[in-house]
């Protein structure tokens, strides 16, 4: 029956940048990830095979963002699976959403990159899901250079390893990211930032709100550009990178997705870029 949902109001390469096929392949088990600003939360992600090999043959894996069970409507998993249907899902398809059944669920995706720097203060490289969309419709994109026949669904390939996860972190070393998620390493170092600028100065960062991160994320990040970094500064870039879609998603209960793009609209962008749905319902095999 897949996951209970709750409807309420170093070595890795990743995947290449990339435009085209792609299927479901695995819903993750649910696993604790702790924060001192959240509690112990429970989360799992999708992993999507694209339409693009490896060396060894095998394709590429795409993660989404981390998720919590909410997916009331203006949840960020309500938003993503409304995106792979191609529309929005009712309330009581919502309630009786079995998540196992989106395994083999053909899509097409935007995979971009994001750069960021791990607890060692070595630069890595994340693949996101930066759009996806229905299989079938038509975007004016190119499908993948791999595709036999245009517009016919990508299927799962068999060559697909669950990886093993203990403590929100894969055994395997597989780096499972997407629109900001990141380890549970990564997670845990957060608690050691402290906030050196603006009116958050000298607050630790798991102390902030929501709203602190957001408005951080929109009015911070942008003076960077172009300007040498500090070691705080990267660290407080890295944490807010990684802390923004929970902290969206969390602001958005609040406000609304309508406010959160009025007040915070570099936010509201970032978000938007995993909420691109399809337009047509037909397509959908639910």
């Amino acid at each position: 029956m897949g996951i209970p949902l709750q409807n309420s109001s170093g070595g890795f390469t990743p995947c290449p940048e990339f435009k085209g096929r792609a299927v479901c392949v695995d819903v993750t088990d649910l696993r604790p990830f702790q924060s001192e600003k959240w509690g112990e939360t429970m989360k799992f992600d999708l992993a999507f095979e694209v339409d693009l090999p490896q060396d060894n043959g095998h394709p590429f894996v795409v993660n989404s963002p981390l998720f919590t069970q909410k997916i009331g409507p203006k949840s960020m998993l309500r938003r993503f699976i409304n995106s792979m249907f191609g529309r929005e899902i009712t309330e009581a398809e919502a309630d009786t959403l079995d998540t196992d059944k989106l395994i083999g669920m053909p899509v097409m995706i935007e995979v971009d990159h994001t750069g960021g720097t791990n607890k060692k203060g070595e630069k890595v490289i994340y693949a996101n899901i930066a759009t996806l969309r229905i299989n079938g419709v038509d975007a004016g994109w190119k499908i993948g250079p791999h595709d036999p026949a245009k517009g016919e669904p990508l299927k799962p390939s068999g060559h697909y390893k669950r990886p093993e996860f203990k403590g929100g972190e894969s055994k395997e070393g597989v780096q499972h990211t997407g629109g900001g998620a990141a380890s549970s390493k990564e997670e845990k170092s957060v608690t050691d930032i402290v906030v050196h600028i603006g009116n958050c100065d000298k607050m630790p960062f798991e102390s902030l709100s929501p709203q602190q991160v957001v408005k951080l994320h929109d009015n911070w990040l942008p003076t960077l550009a172009g300007n040498k970094k500090s070691a705080d500064d990267k660290r407080l870039e890295a944490a807010l990178l990684f802390s923004v879609n929970e902290a969206a998603d969390a602001l958005i209960e609040e406000i609304g997705p309508e406010q959160l793009a009025a007040q915070f609209p570099q936010t509201a962008e970032r978000m938007k870029k995993a909420d691109v749905a399809g337009s047509t319902a037909e397509n959908s095999p639910y």
